[in-house]
Formats: C-alpha cells, sequence, structure tokens
C-alpha cells in the first residue's frame, strides 16, 4: 500500500481552503485587536496548521489506518501526560506545554477515536452483534 495517494489538483477543495485560511485571519485580526504580543503566536499556529493541513491532504488515510492500534496507544499516552505534566491555563489542565509550543492532545483524540474505531468495528465486522464484542468496544472508548 502507498503512503502517498495518487492526488489530481482537479480534486483539490480550494475553496475549502480558502474559506479555511480566511477564517483564520480574521482570527489572527481578532487575536491581534485584544492582544497585540500574542499575534506572532498565532501567525505561528496558521501556518503550522496549515502546511499539517496540506502534508495530511497527500497521505493515503488508508495507509494511515494499518496502524491504528499504535495511534490508539500513541493517543492514551498523551492523554496520560496531561493529566500527570498537563500545564494549567484558565484554571483548568489540558495542555502539553512543550517550550515552543502548547499542545491540547483532546483535540487530535476525537479525529483518533474516529479513525481507531472505523478500522477496529471493519475488522471485527462479522463479530459486532455479539455481547464480547460490544463489551471490548466500549472498554476501549473509556
Amino acid at each position: 500500500m502507498k503512503f502517498l495517494k495518487r492526488y489530481h489538483l482537479k480534486n483539490f477543495n480550494f475553496i475549502l481552503v480558502t474559506f479555511v485560511t480566511a477564517l483564520s485571519i480574521i482570527g489572527i485580526m481578532a487575536v491581534g485587536s485584544a492582544q497585540k504580543s500574542m499575534q506572532g503566536k498565532q501567525i505561528f499556529g496558521v501556518i503550522l496548521g496549515l502546511l499539517v493541513m496540506l502534508l495530511f491532504s497527500v497521505i493515503d488515510y488508508k495507509w494511515i489506518l494499518r496502524f491504528y492500534w499504535i495511534l490508539y496507544a500513541v493517543n492514551l499516552i498523551l492523554l496520560l501526560l496531561v493529566h500527570f505534566f498537563g500545564a494549567e491555563a484558565n484554571n483548568a489542565v489540558r495542555w502539553l506545554d512543550f517550550g515552543f509550543i502548547r499542545f491540547q492532545p483532546s483535540d487530535p483524540t476525537k479525529i483518533l477515536m474516529i479513525l481507531f474505531f472505523a478500522q477496529f468495528l471493519t475488522k471485527h465486522r462479522k463479530k459486532l452483534n455479539h455481547p464480547v464484542m460490544i463489551m471490548e468496544a466500549i472498554a476501549l472508548i473509556l
């Protein structure tokens, strides 16, 4: 299975990217009007986000799904790191502070859990109605 999918530029959703970029620029201006010193971090975050978005748009998601258990384990580790080493902001511990960037693992968790369970349930589709499989899926989501 190939890492990169065969991609045709005509299939790229330029309108979506334009709207995301426009919304991000509005966000940068809003942050800048409230606290000018944070605007640089916001610009860095938007540029990094756009680069990650472009990177993921050319990776074949079926290739990523081959590693669904690894993704699940990494996700759990990140959430445990927040529990034990998380940074507090606004009276809540939700962030991992890496010095140059603060990362909130609960955001990618939403996507990773959808990918994990899509692959998990696909692999076990013949046993989905068995009570043991239902309990296993419930345990994994908890």
